[in-house]
């Protein structure tokens, strides 16, 4: 008696299709198994900064309890502020640099330089694009690409771009309320309908509660920023701002946690 086996192959093991999703998966479990590569070819200004990069990204670690400084590229072309994640214990900053400076408020800068082979690095365009400092609060200028009224249209097709017109003062004008909960919330409040963005990088302990509702008497946005932090300082808070020409306008502390 001829016996039918008991299972029946449906395909042919060597069909086309078969070998192809056979490549594909031994193709993708190789890559899974492949490590990333690191490249710590940085030179850092201090011994307990670790700088490093994966070909995409550069991570920066920072020792326990330091406050996080601004995180300047140094290029060609000036400064650039850059924007991180956070991805503990790590900051995250997207794109290559080749020079870097750590800036804390009242301390010399801590320079960063890659060491490694640079033709091979793609450098990418930081998050707030180039800038430069206007000034640190105590003498706080206009930001330079402001206007006032609104912007002229060109004339033909190789006139200068539209310059926006920003607004210097919130449509309610600058005020402190008790639902901003704290400083930090009426300086982005402010910030938001002025066009403008904050970097907090304050410890939690100096963003002062708001007990009251409190106008205050400013025109635009830099003579807010002298009188509050003016009043913050007579009592003992020790914040700063820093004003940078494409609106953003960062808050330091020299207290503690710096290297």
């Amino acid at each position: 008696m001829k016996h039918e086996p008991l299972l029946r192959p449906t395909r042919s093991l060597n069909s086309p299709r078969l070998v192809l999703l056979a490549a594909l998966c031994l193709c993708g479990a190789a890559q899974a198994q492949t490590p990333k590569q690191y490249d710590f070819n940085y030179t850092v200004g201090h011994e307990q900064i670790q700088v490093f990069d994966d070909g995409f990204v550069t991570r920066l670690q920072l020792p326990e309890g330091v406050l996080v400084p601004a995180v300047i590229a140094v290029q060609p072309e000036g400064e650039v502020l850059l924007a991180p994640r956070r991805e503990p214990p790590y900051l995250v900053f997207e794109g290559l640099y080749s020079r870097l400076a750590l800036r804390w408020s009242g301390k010399a800068d801590v320079k960063v330089t890659y060491s490694g082979n640079t033709a091979a690095r793609l450098p990418r365009a930081a998050a707030f694009g180039s800038v430069v400092p206007q000034n640190t609060f105590g003498a706080i200028g206009a930001p330079v690409n402001a206007v006032a009224g609104k912007p002229v249209a060109p004339t033909n097709a190789g006139a200068m771009p539209v310059i926006p017109a920003y607004l210097e003062a919130p449509p309610s004008g600058f005020d402190l309320q008790v639902s901003d909960a704290t400083i930090s919330g009426s300086l982005r409040r402010w910030a938001s309908a002025t066009q403008y963005q904050v970097v907090w990088d304050v410890p939690p302990t100096l963003d002062a509660p708001v007990t009251r509702n409190m106008p205050v008497a400013a025109a635009h946005m830099r003579d807010a920023l002298e009188q509050v932090l003016a009043a913050l300082q007579r009592k003992g808070y020790d914040i700063q701002a820093t004003v940078y020409s494409n609106r953003v306008i960062r808050f330091s502390s020299s207290s503690g946690g710096a290297l």
